[in-house]
């Protein structure tokens, strides 16, 4: 396995999301993979015409304003678009370039794009990215095209892209990275966003809500099994190399698994109540099998690591 992907590793992904669909609304999920359940992820919808009410259709789709003014019941019809817009959303922030077990955060948000990518090509779909990273002065962007030359060529920078020695540490940049996204969102639209998300803020939080008006959105939430569990017994120097903190993990580790549960919770309460669905995906595992369980699918029987 490399320590860091390269772009042949990440181009030859795509051979291990054959038969994996985005259309999770379909997939049957373990109530242990954490999914969440939220609304239908499907394509989206693009209008075509407007009729007269027929007894069994949706009245969700009954419009209203066209009914008063006519005096009878009319249905919006909608047909199914051919190319949804995917909107990858990958951080690469400081507090990502930590990993205690197979792969660094960073680079397990990396992985995960290109195979989400790669999922949303072969259904047919349009692929943008938009990378958060605060230490870079402009944030990436490529629009959603359903290009698999594009695609590629976003492989090579991510990779590029990836952080080779701890990021300096900057203010969070994701509700700005939310903001810049926000006009390039159709209804329809499916945007994911994958991270650790210690840097979501209440300006995210609302950013968020808003992008949910018009479309899917799936939290993609990377972990290191040691920030879960809190550190083993005896001292550690943890933090920057030039700022570091003695720790003893014995004494720590209850505060540091409550601090946690506390945010999970959060997070969890949080797309419950918005209908977004929260996937969670750990360095000790491989991301290509994790996200094959998340979307329904037996777990594959091989991958890159």
């Amino acid at each position: 396995m490399n320590l860091f992907p390269d772009p042949e590793e990440l181009t030859q992904s795509r051979q291990l999301v054959k038969g994996l669909s985005l259309h999770l609304s379909a997939a049957r999920t373990p109530p242990q993979s954490g999914m969440h359940q939220g609304s239908d992820l499907g394509r989206g919808l693009e209008f075509e015409e407007l009729r007269a009410y027929i007894p069994g259709d949706d009245i969700r789709s009954i419009d209203w304003r066209v009914t008063a003014r006519r005096g009878r019941a009319h249905t919006r019809v909608y047909r199914e678009e051919k190319e949804r817009p995917i909107w990858l959303v990958p951080s690469l922030g400081a507090s990502l370039f930590f990993g205690s077990r197979i792969q660094l955060k960073s680079v397990l948000a990396l992985r995960l794009t290109a195979l989400l990518g790669w999922i949303g090509l072969e259904e047919g779909d349009r692929v943008g990215l938009l990378v958060d990273a605060p230490h870079l002065k402009d944030q990436p962007f490529w629009p959603a095209r359903a290009r698999t030359e594009q695609w590629l060529a976003v492989l090579q920078q991510l990779s590029a892209l990836q952080p080779r020695s701890l990021p300096p540490e900057t203010e969070p940049t994701l509700a700005i990275s939310l903001q810049k996204l926000q006009p390039h969102i159709q209804s329809g639209s499916l945007v994911i966003l994958i991270g650790d998300h210690v840097s979501i803020t209440t300006d995210c939080f609302s950013s968020l809500v808003s992008l949910r008006r018009r479309a899917a959105v799936i939290l993609c939430n990377v972990y290191d099994p040691l920030e879960r569990s809190g550190l083993p017994d005896g001292w550690f120097s943890i933090g920057r190399q030039d700022r570091p903190q003695q720790v003893h993990g014995a004494s720590s580790r209850k505060t540091w698994a409550s601090a946690w549960n506390q945010r999970q919770q959060e997070l969890q309460s949080f797309c419950s109540e918005h209908r977004i669905r929260l996937l969670d995906f750990s360095t000790s595992e491989d991301p290509a099998i994790t996200l094959s369980t998340h979307l329904g699918h037996r777990p594959l029987s091989r991958s890159y690591l």
